[in-house]
């Protein structure tokens, strides 16, 4: 089936929804680690609407499409979804397309969204505007991934160590200060999805996503172990090492969810910052604590070395 245009597959994407009995779906700019700047893997917005700002959201009923976008890309969007049948809705005006799916849809509609692109605080924003009319959350199925047969595949681009010489802080060090923060709060285990927050911790860099030095990874951490969640072809030996003498082990990347499958007692995490896919076999008498990262409060206060690199 040749999709080549935004307006064949959104009518490709209408006919999956009406198969799988969804009133809308939702195509949020967003990847697993609800980053700004994505992997070409999760640029399913784009790919439906041929819009390619970075930011904006989707949303597609049967007889609806609307792209959600701040002023930054009105004239972008303007002229970008020309003849899709995508209508541009301007942000700013305090309406938002969640507004606009609770307005629009009738009591009991369905409404999809993929989850390893939405993240614990927006479906429970989604849920909480969309109760008054009974409407569900489908979060089960990514109808994109059956329709979009050249998607690209996840980056493989390497990790590597920082340069030393723009490094303030031992990997080992900063993982003690985060576990000090986890007593804090009172937390057994510590979820890490952003992946600046990873990278900052483990000192290593990588570029799995356009002009960010980041790579794609899960860091879990708990008194005793650290485990990051990489495709380990991807280390090279030097930042094999760096893990190592950090004690920092190394697990698949996809093997997440079946760790916080495992887990018991309290896990500190980011509900702005950690996918629904990620949790989706967290076991229900699991306490969770949220709040920001601590590793992201630790990195906005820079060392003096840093202020002078800067």
């Amino acid at each position: 089936m040749n999709l080549n245009t935004p307006a064949e597959r959104i009518a490709a994407l209408r006919a999956a929804m009406k198969a799988a009995h969804l009133d809308a779906w939702i195509a949020p700019s967003a990847d697993p680690h609800l980053s700004e700047y994505i992997p070409e893997h999760w640029q399913t917005r784009r790919w439906l609407s041929g819009f390619d700002g970075s930011v904006p959201t989707l949303i597609i009923t049967a007889d609806r499409a609307e792209l959600w976008a701040d002023s930054r890309y009105w004239e972008q969007a303007t002229q970008q979804l020309a003849g899709s049948g995508v209508v541009l809705q301007k942000l700013g005006f305090g309406k938002t397309h969640i507004d606009s799916l609770a307005e629009h849809l009738a009591p009991n509609s369905r409404v999809g969204v993929a989850a390893d692109m939405l993240s614990l605080a927006a479906k429970r924003q989604l849920e909480a505007a969309f109760a008054a009319k009974n409407i569900s959350l489908d979060t089960a199925h990514d109808l994109i991934d059956a329709l979009w047969q050249d998607r690209p595949p996840l980056p493989q681009a390497p990790v590597y160590p920082h340069d030393p010489a723009y490094i303030s802080e031992p990997t080992a060090a900063k993982l003690s200060r985060v576990r000090a923060a986890m007593h804090e709060h009172g937390a057994t285990h510590h979820l890490i999805s952003s992946l600046d927050d990873i990278a900052w911790l483990t000192n290593l860099r990588g570029s799995d996503v356009p002009y960010n030095p980041v790579f794609l990874a899960y860091l879990h951490i708990n008194d005793h172990d650290a485990t990051l969640y990489v495709d380990a072809a991807k280390l090279n030996p030097a930042a094999t090492a760096t893990l190592a003498a950090a004690g920092i082990h190394v697990a698949a990347y996809e093997a997440i969810t079946d760790t916080i499958g495992r887990l018991s007692g309290s896990l500190l995490l980011n509900p702005d910052k950690t996918a629904v896919s990620t949790l989706r076999k967290l076991p229900p008498d699991v306490t969770l604590i949220e709040a920001i990262n601590p590793s992201t409060l630790f990195k906005a206060c820079k060392h003096e070395n840093e202020i002078a690199h800067t």
